[in-house]
């Protein structure tokens, strides 16, 4: 089971929670500001990526210590997190 939660599917829920909330009181759903919660979203994704960077940069500068498949998961790992792949573009 994966530990990370995909941001689409966060915002998703935001809006069908927020919506049915908005419904079940009868409230504007103009007049209420939910960017807040989208920012926050945002802010946890841009951390977790921060550490899944940090490590990458751990794995690739000691490549030739670490077993083949440790590697991969790593990989596996930092592409499940960032969408990316760990060795394209970095700046070590």
């Amino acid at each position: 089971m994966s530990k990370y939660i995909e941001v689409e599917k966060l915002n998703e829920v935001v809006d069908r929670v927020y919506n049915q909330y908005v419904y079940d009181y009868g409230l504007s759903a103009a007049g209420s500001n939910m960017r807040w919660i989208y920012d926050a979203i945002e802010s946890l994704q841009q951390e977790q990526e921060s550490v899944a960077e940090r490590f990458a940069r751990i794995v690739r500068g000691n490549l030739n210590g670490i077993d083949k498949k440790v590697q991969h998961k790593f990989e596996q790992l930092y592409f499940e997190i960032t969408g990316d792949k760990m060795y394209g573009g970095f700046n070590d």
